[in-house]
């Protein structure tokens, strides 16, 4: 089954992160957004964890859930950057 990447601003399914030693905020989002495509595809995105609920059934709208908990707890908690600003780190591609 083909998988459309169209949803990732940074991830397009490369096994490898072709930012590495280009620039450090790019590589952290394909990361995520890599870490996503994994667990979503493997079946074991955590879904109470990112307060899933039942009428969040499209990977377009767990992705969004997970945009929101990589921006608001994982990229302040591990990297020490504020949601205000990771999140115009994000978007400003």
């Amino acid at each position: 089954m083909a998988t459309n990447y169209e949803l990732y601003r940074y991830y397009k399914g490369e096994k490898d992160n072709p930012f590495n030693d280009k620039d450090q905020n790019s590589g952290m989002f394909w990361f995520y957004e890599s870490v996503f495509e994994r667990k979503y595809t493997d079946g074991t995105l955590n879904e109470k964890m990112l307060k899933i609920g039942k009428d969040d059934t499209t990977k377009e709208l767990k992705f969004k859930k997970w945009l929101d908990w990589m921006l608001s707890d994982q990229i302040p908690s591990k990297w020490g950057i504020d949601y205000n600003t990771a999140s115009k780190m994000y978007y400003k591609k």
